[in-house]
């Protein structure tokens, strides 16, 4: 079944979508005559977008499927016949105006929806505090375009439809990208990849940048908002630094004793083997920050000391760790991943345990990925034994701590990003080679 409507659908708002949501839903071919700005001079009215960039934000919409310019008054029965329609289609604002119809296909009203109009939004909106309009100056046409996704984005979060075309919308910001990144195209470049379940880690560094940028309290109250709209949205999804997770399956959903009883036993085993292990990471950053394991993490962090004494000892040392582990039956061997520094032993409780090395070399220490020459060997060693699990941890936590996780280590943060230091790089190169 085809059907048809029309309109000039400038700053397309939720009541637009909404609407062509239900018209599609008549049948199984949507067309929209799309007013031009020829036709909208003769009615009068002036759109605030030109055609092909109303036309655009259409076409980024999955349930519209064909666009043809509406340029008279007189054309819709032409149309009808033109293109085959079955269901002709308008607001019920229009009840009864093109009844004529009803000889050539079904007439359809649908009901308006209340207290929204391109109108409403035009002069209500007002103009954003990095965009040119605020400042009184004429937008350029990459600017008028990035609003314009941005208003896109903005209704698909507060009025979801799971209909947006994300991919095509991504494309096209992208290829509008400024320097420096603007709050509307970050913003705008978030959402688009959060109605996806794509692209976490680069999301992640976005709504850092995003975040970033709200220096006065009201603009950091406006990032807030965003965030626990944003985070509604995902729900019962998140975001962290692991990527996309779902909360049942986060620490924060669980009971931890059967996990303590794995991590313990895992440790017990390597340190049988004569392994130096410790508390690594967001493991150890739970129990020193929080007592406990991270309520958004979703894996265990161990730090392994290689008999090693410079790097290229301890890729040799790493190498041998790797195919003892694999010997001993204790590694993931589909989930490890010894060429990019990274071992995995096998589930504790359907979590990953993953296993880093680490060296002393001049008096420095080195765990990858995070601590790089920063802290010495007496910072790590001797362990201090931790009062909440009995296990090994560093002798001073807080500086290894500070350096994974910069100066604001202890307080909560979810959107933490980890960026790797380019130190490592030497040590990743030379371990590519291992399997």
């Amino acid at each position: 079944m085809r059907v048809i409507t029309y309109g000039t659908f400038d700053t397309l708002h939720y009541g637009h979508i909404r609407l062509l949501k239900r018209a599609h839903a008549l049948g199984t071919h949507l067309t929209v005559a799309l007013s031009t700005d020829a036709f909208n001079e003769t009615k009068g009215k002036t759109a605030k977008f030109t055609w092909e960039q109303r036309k655009s934000d259409l076409e980024a919409l999955s349930y519209v499927d064909e666009i043809i310019p509406e340029e008279n008054w007189d054309q819709k029965l032409t149309d009808v016949k033109d293109h085959n329609i079955d269901i002709f289609t308008m607001g019920d604002d229009w009840v009864g105006k093109f009844d004529f119809l009803k000889e050539h296909c079904n007439v359809v009203y649908l009901e308006r929806t209340q207290d929204i109009s391109s109108t409403m939004i035009r002069n209500a909106s007002k103009p954003s505090d990095d965009s040119e309009v605020n400042q009184g100056k004429q937008m350029d046409d990459s600017t008028k375009r990035t609003h314009e996704i941005h208003k896109i984005t903005l209704d698909e979060l507060t009025n979801p439809t799971g209909t947006l075309k994300t991919r095509r919308l991504f494309d096209e910001l992208k290829s509008l990208q400024p320097a420096p990144l603007t709050r509307e195209w970050l913003e705008a470049a978030i959402l688009i990849s959060i109605f996806r379940v794509a692209r976490p880690m680069k999301t992640l560094v976005f709504i850092n940048k995003l975040r970033a940028m709200a220096k006065t309290k009201d603009q950091k109250k406006q990032f807030e908002k965003f965030h626990a709209d944003m985070a509604a949205y995902l729900s019962p999804i998140m975001i962290t630094n692991h990527g996309y997770i779902e909360e049942q399956k986060a620490f924060g959903a669980q009971s931890h004793p059967e996990i303590w009883a794995g991590i313990k036993s895992h440790m017990k085993t390597l340190k049988a083997a004569g392994h130096k292990v410790f508390l690594n990471s967001g493991t150890l950053l739970g129990l020193v920050r929080d007592g406990k394991l991270i309520d958004h993490d979703n894996d265990i962090d161990i730090g392994l000391i290689l008999d090693a004494n410079s790097e290229d000892e301890a890729v040799i040392a790493w190498d041998k760790v790797t195919q003892e582990l694999r010997g001993m039956g204790i590694l993931s061997e589909e989930m490890s991943e010894p060429q990019n520094g990274m071992l995995r032993l096998k589930h504790i409780a359907g979590y990953t345990v993953d296993v880093f090395p680490a060296w002393f070399a001049d008096n420095k220490v080195y765990v990858f990925p995070h601590t790089f020459g920063e802290i010495e060997p007496k910072d790590v060693y001797p362990f201090r034994t931790c009062k909440i699990t009995g296990l090994d941890q560093p002798a001073k936590p807080e500086k290894m701590l500070a350096i994974n996780y910069g100066p604001g280590w202890d307080k909560k943060d979810p959107l933490w990003k980890f960026v790797r230091p380019a130190g490592f790089d030497s040590f990743l190169k030379k371990v590519s080679h291992l399997k």
